[in-house]
């Protein structure tokens, strides 16, 4: 397996792994034991309270880097789902029934609503669809639109341009 730079995995981590031995073997030289700093280090309580800081730190990390939003395991079969909520931008992911696992916005295309709502414990219910509640329309589990209720009232408006808006996901190690 190669990772994103080219470099053979297993050659990669072997490598990681000496640097840490020879670092650890340093700090037991020098009579220390650990990369931690000789001191503890104080933030100002701000840093966690500051509701300005909080706003910044949503849009720069929460929004602009990679989340973990789950486990493989937690969608390991066709019609699984979870909902990932954390970032205030509600989003459904989905093993498709060819297997691949897709992300969308969790709202329908046609008026907005919340496809998916997890259970009193969280978790999603396996589906083969997403329906939404308030008018039935749904979509398969590629985003794809699947079916319109009274469709002939939509005549004029091109229902392919009316899959679920996708969000990346990546499915790794």
């Amino acid at each position: 397996m190669a990772d994103l730079c080219g470099t053979d995995f297993a050659e990669r981590r072997r490598r990681i792994a000496r640097g840490i031995q020879r670092r650890m073997v340093a700090h037991i030289a020098a009579g220390g034991a650990t990369d931690f700093a000789a001191a503890p280090m104080e933030n100002e309580p701000a840093a966690y309270t500051d509701p300005a800081r909080a706003e910044l730190e949503r849009r720069e990390i929460f929004l602009r880097l990679p989340l973990l939003a789950g486990l493989s395991q937690d969608v390991p079969g066709a019609g699984d789902c979870l909902l990932f909520d954390e970032t205030g931008v509600s989003i459904v992911i989905a093993r498709g029934q060819d297997g691949v696992l897709r992300g969308f916005r969790n709202l329908c295309m046609h008026r907005g609503s919340r496809l998916v709502r997890a259970g009193s414990d969280g978790r999603c219910e396996p589906r083969a669809r997403l329906i939404c509640p308030f008018h039935g329309w749904s979509y398969y589990l590629d985003g794809s639109l699947a079916g319109v209720p009274g469709k002939v009232g939509f005549e004029g408006i091109d229902l392919a341009q009316r899959s679920l808006a996708p969000v990346s996901v990546a499915e790794w190690h």
